[in-house]
């Protein structure tokens, strides 16, 4: 059965197929350092999910995954901030690199892992605007949402990002 057929047929109710429980337990740690200039921020978290108890044994699953990010910001002037910051999110902590799932026909390995390093810069004018600009260079396609690339064929595997923020305060 497809990731297609599961999915309709978990939307559409069918007896038998949704009789299931889905779960979620996250674990998260995090910590930061701050000093007058800089500060140093990490976090890791431990994600436990699956189905269990649907009729069709083939729905059920237990996995976990993890992430984690380290970020350094450096602040200069009054007014001006820049960051580095490195993230990764593992989907499945028994197919880190996804090969298993890409084996079983579920899609390409790099949609079960993301490593991101970031490079941003953050300029305050007046207390109530800020401008932001971050430049992301991605390995994988984990955390992209599936509904807006139903076809995780056509992602490619290394990617890059540019964000920009105006941020208004009121």
């Amino acid at each position: 059965m497809s990731k297609a057929e599961v999915k309709s047929r978990i939307e559409s109710h069918q007896p038998g197929v949704s009789d299931g429980n889905f779960y979620f337990t996250p674990w998260v740690f995090s910590l930061q350092y701050n000093q007058e200039l800089w500060s140093l921020t990490a976090e890791y978290a431990l994600r436990r999910s699956g189905l269990k108890n649907f009729n069709q044994s083939s729905l059920n699953f237990d996995t976990t995954g993890e992430s984690w990010y380290l970020q350094y910001t450096r602040r200069f002037y009054d007014d001006w901030q820049w960051l580095i910051r490195y993230d990764s999110l593992i989907s499945n902590r028994n197919d880190a690199s996804g090969k298993a799932f890409e084996a079983n026909g579920l899609g390409p390995a790099h949609t079960q892992f993301a490593d991101d390093i970031t490079f941003g810069l953050q300029w305050t004018p007046h207390p109530q605007v800020m401008l932001a600009g971050e430049y992301h260079h991605v390995d994988g396609t984990g955390w992209l949402p599936i509904q807006d690339n139903p076809d995780s064929s056509a992602t490619s595997r290394r990617w890059n990002m540019w964000l920009f923020q105006l941020s208004l305060r009121f």
